[in-house]
């Protein structure tokens, strides 16, 4: 489990690299989030207080839906759907590879050369080379 640290004031100043130190933590809370930190020992889902900071800055959305059955004043909600999902771990896991110098991208460029090749009289050319040299 990641330890809960607090949370950092955007708002206060914040030299580059205290912003580079939080940015690191944030990739390594989302690379090695846990789902199973969402649930309870019974394996019903947290109340959202109750999970680690940890794992709730790895929420990127939660939806609920409310299953309702009859009308009027005899309408009742018999259920709910709840939906969490987490950011995106495997892009959070290369980024902080990236960061660690452990993967590395490659950019292949491609680019057409034209190469003019003349025909030369070979004696000349020796000639022209060593002119001067004796």
């Amino acid at each position: 489990m990641l330890m809960d640290e607090p949370m950092v004031d955007f708002d206060a100043p914040m030299s580059d690299a205290d912003m580079m130190r939080e940015l690191i933590r944030e990739l390594k809370n989302l690379a090695f989030s846990d789902i199973g930190e969402l649930y309870d020992e019974h394996n019903c889902l947290k109340p959202i207080k109750d999970m680690p900071q940890s794992i709730r800055r790895a929420i990127a959305a939660i939806e609920i839906d409310e299953i309702w059955t009859g009308t009027g004043p005899q309408r009742e909600q018999i259920g709910e759907t709840k939906k969490i999902k987490l950011w995106d771990k495997k892009g959070s896991i290369d980024s902080f590879m990236k960061h660690l110098g452990m993967f590395i991208e490659r950019l292949e460029i491609k680019q057409q050369v034209l190469i003019r090749v003349e025909q030369v009289d070979l004696d000349e050319r020796i000639a022209q080379l060593t002119h001067g040299r004796n």
